[in-house]
């Protein structure tokens, strides 16, 4: 079986900091200018096998692609089941392809992002077999999915008399770990193989975290937020993204966390806040002084008068 690199310019999903990649070259980057904000060698990136990508997997699919949209930063792709390999869902689910091209702003140290459609591999129309991993974020309106590794499988690579399939963002060296792959002659023999990759080691894949993003205990939820606070929603600023709405606010108190009673700007779903409204927030750090806050799980926005932030504050009382 011939393997075959799409490249695109996205790189293949971030690798965790417990997590060991499979064996590879050690390769080290001796550049001494910290401020060169380039991309590191292709050989320090670390990549999974595609037998460590089913077992990172939480779900296991084939499906076809029925819609693609692009909303100015990532593809948006909603596929209909044909069969469920690992996990359980529904009928259908939208799995997000994030790419973008980026360049150096010479003299500022800093890479400036643009984003193109035309890097996106899947098509409507075409079936595939996607390893997906599930993510539960708090600004998407749903739960979605995203590629293990970029791995591209599809039915019509091996029907169009081709004996090729396509892994994407990998190098084919450490794809496989055994020399299966040369055993593959369609799709069928790839379910098979990861029917029976999932027999021998059924892990439930890569699981999310903090698990407090989606919890519903105040304890874990201030537990896992730097910052508790009080707000006056001041104005809308503008939409964020897929799914936010930024808003100037002004804390006007701060029981954890070291805010300052200024002004500042926090992101919200749309539709929960209003101008000239108080509410108890609990907030992420910023990841720079640049970006807005975030709220820090799904139940981290309340009313001045909601009675269930009276727990926040006695919580607070209690640990001072």
């Amino acid at each position: 079986m011939f393997l075959l690199l799409l490249a695109a310019g996205c790189a293949a999903e971030p690798l965790p900091a417990s997590d060991t990649p499979s064996a590879e070259p050690e390769v080290s980057d001796a550049r001494s200018d910290v401020g060169d904000f380039s991309p590191p060698p292709t050989e320090s990136i670390a990549y999974y096998t595609f037998e460590e990508s089913v077992a990172r997997a939480t779900n296991i699919v084939e499906a076809r692609c029925v819609e693609r949209t692009f909303d100015g930063r990532n593809s948006r792709l909603r596929f209909e089941i044909l069969s469920q390999l690992k996990g359980n869902v529904g009928a259908e689910l939208t799995v997000v392809f994030p790419h973008h091209t980026y360049e150096v702003v010479a003299g500022e140290d800093r890479l400036r992002y643009s984003f193109s459609e035309g890097s996106c591999p899947y098509r409507p129309g075409m079936e595939y077999m996607l390893l997906l991993i599930e993510y539960d974020e708090l600004y998407e309106p749903s739960v979605y999915y995203m590629t293990v590794s970029h791995v591209l499988i599809a039915k019509a690579f091996f029907e169009d008399g081709g004996d090729a399939a396509y892994i994407y963002g990998s190098q084919p060296a450490w794809q496989f770990s055994s020399g299966t792959a040369d055993d593959f002659a369609g799709f069928a023999d790839v379910a098979a193989y990861i029917r029976r990759l999932i027999s021998e080691n059924p892990s439930p894949g890569r699981v999310q975290k903090p698990d407090y993003i989606r919890s519903d205990d105040p304890a874990e939820i201030l537990d896992g937020s730097p910052h508790f606070v009080r707000v006056r929603a001041e104005a809308f600023v503008s939409d964020y993204g897929y799914y936010a709405e930024l808003w100037r606010c002004t804390v006007t108190e701060t029981y954890k966390g070291g805010l300052a009673a200024e002004e500042t700007e926090v992101l919200f779903l749309p539709g929960t806040v209003e101008a000239g409204g108080e509410y108890y927030i609990l907030l992420k750090e910023r990841l720079m002084e640049s970006l807005p806050y975030r709220l820090s799980s799904k139940h981290s926005l309340y009313e001045a008068d909601d009675p269930a932030a009276e727990v926040f504050l006695r919580m607070t009382e209690q640990s001072e």
